[in-house]
C-alpha cells in the first residue's frame, strides 16, 4: 500500500479535506506551507522491541485491570493503544496516555489498518476470518454501517493520494514547502520516564518524521 501523510495547509480558505493558502504580501503570493502529519508516527514505530516491552510493563503497572477491554463483551485486552491529542492550530501531536484494548477494537480505531484490510480485500489477498468479526459479534455493527465506513475510508485514502501528487509537484516547482508536525511526549512522565528518556524518544520521533528511521 502506498504510504501517504495527512496534510494541513496554512490558510483560512477551506476546501474539502484540506486548507488552501490565500495570503498575499505586498502584491506577491506567499508560498504554500504544507504541514505533514506522517503515518506510522508513534511510539510503537520508534521504540526498539525492548523499549516497547518495557513500555507495556510500565502501562500495566499504572492500570490494575489492564487485561479487560472496555468493549461490551469485555474481551481480552492484549494490544497496547496509544492515545494522542492533535492540535491542528499549532500542528502538534501530543501524547496523552496508553491503554490496553482488544485486537478488534484496535483495528476499528486504526484508519491505516482498516484501509490495508479494504485494499487487500479488493486485490483478493485478504482471507476472511473464520469467526464472526468483533465489529459484529461484540460491537453490534451492521453490514451496512461497515460498508459505509469502508467507502469513507477508501475515499479519504484515494483523495490523500491525489493531494500527495499535487503537493509533490508544487514543492518541486517551488510553489510550496513542507513542514512536519511536532510531537509532545511530556505525557510519558506518568509512566515514570525521565526528562532525558523523553528527550531521547522525542528525537526519534523527529527523525521518523523526516524519514531518517
Amino acid at each position: 500500500m502506498r504510504k501517504t501523510a495527512t496534510v494541513a495547509v496554512s490558510a483560512q480558505v477551506r476546501r474539502k479535506g484540506h486548507k488552501v493558502t490565500a495570503q498575499k504580501s505586498r502584491g506577491r503570493r506567499r508560498k504554500k506551507v504544507y504541514y505533514l502529519l506522517p503515518l506510522e508516527w508513534s511510539l510503537h514505530y520508534v521504540m526498539s522491541d525492548g523499549e516497547w516491552r518495557d513500555f507495556r510493563i510500565r502501562v500495566k503497572e499504572v492500570i490494575p485491570n489492564w487485561e479487560t477491554c472496555n468493549c461490551p463483551n469485555g474481551c481480552q485486552a492484549n494490544t497496547l493503544d496509544e492515545i494522542w491529542d492533535y492540535d491542528k492550530r499549532k500542528h502538534v501531536k501530543r501524547f496523552v496516555k496508553a491503554q490496553f484494548i482488544c485486537p478488534g477494537c484496535h483495528w476499528l480505531k486504526s484508519p491505516g489498518w482498516r484501509v490495508q484490510t479494504w485494499l487487500k480485500d479488493e486485490s483478493g489477498f485478504w482471507t476472511p476470518p473464520e469467526r464472526t468479526p468483533h465489529i459484529f459479534d461484540c460491537l453490534g455493527w451492521t453490514k451496512r454501517r461497515v460498508r459505509q465506513m469502508r467507502r469513507a475510508d477508501l475515499e479519504m485514502y484515494y483523495e490523500q493520494l491525489m493531494l500527495q501528487d499535487k503537493r509533490e509537484k508544487e514543492v518541486k516547482t517551488g510553489e510550496a514547502t513542507e513542514v512536519s508536525w511536532t510531537a509532545d511526549l511530556s505525557g510519558l512522565k506518568k509512566y515514570g520516564y525521565s526528562e532525558i528518556e523523553i528527550s531521547y524518544f522525542s528525537s526519534l520521533m523527529f527523525l521518523k518524521a523526516r524519514g531518517k528511521i
